[in-house]
């Protein structure tokens, strides 16, 4: 990886005597600084570390009967779809309704800055309900994994 590097800038410092190759310089520069960071959080920095708390999921509550209460104290939460499908999230708002907050696909997350108080309810696409998740005080992760989904008709094998 760093002879490519090294060779990239060479040849690219050839071409920079001209004011068209030192714009070819400095965009390969920028290029090859936003590769290296991506690699750097993707390889060395841990997905989650272990001083983050697990937030433990609810299953077989009625999402009906909660509501978002009124709240000043922010929080974040990470919701990590470790199922063999996609999850809908959606927020309970102070009525009771749902606010939808898109899809997280398996083998992915999200994370929300959210309040404590609020929260939020996790279906497969066909409707059944998964999970709730309400916020820690504290930073904190969820993880739905297939044993949090439903069974039934239309659960996956």
């Amino acid at each position: 990886m760093i002879l490519i590097v090294v060779g990239a800038l060479v040849g690219a410092a050839r071409l920079a005597f001209d004011a068209s190759g030192m714009d070819l310089l400095l965009l390969a520069l920028t290029v090859y600084a936003q590769a290296g960071f991506a690699w750097a959080v993707r390889y060395l920095v841990p997905a989650i570390p272990p001083c983050i708390p697990a937030i433990t999921v609810t299953r077989g509550v009625d999402w009906r009967q909660l509501r978002s209460q009124n709240s000043t104290r922010q929080t974040s939460i990470r919701i990590v779809n470790n199922a063999a499908v996609p999850l809908d999230l959606h927020w309970v708002d102070w009525e009771g309704q749902l606010q939808s907050f898109g899809a997280i696909q398996p083998g992915q997350h999200r994370v929300l800055s959210t309040f404590v108080g609020h929260p939020f309810l996790l279906r497969t696409a066909d409707g059944r309900d998964a999970a709730i998740v309400e916020p820690l005080p504290q930073p904190a992760v969820a993880k739905i994994g297939d044993a949090d989904l439903p069974s039934g008709p239309g659960a996956p094998v």
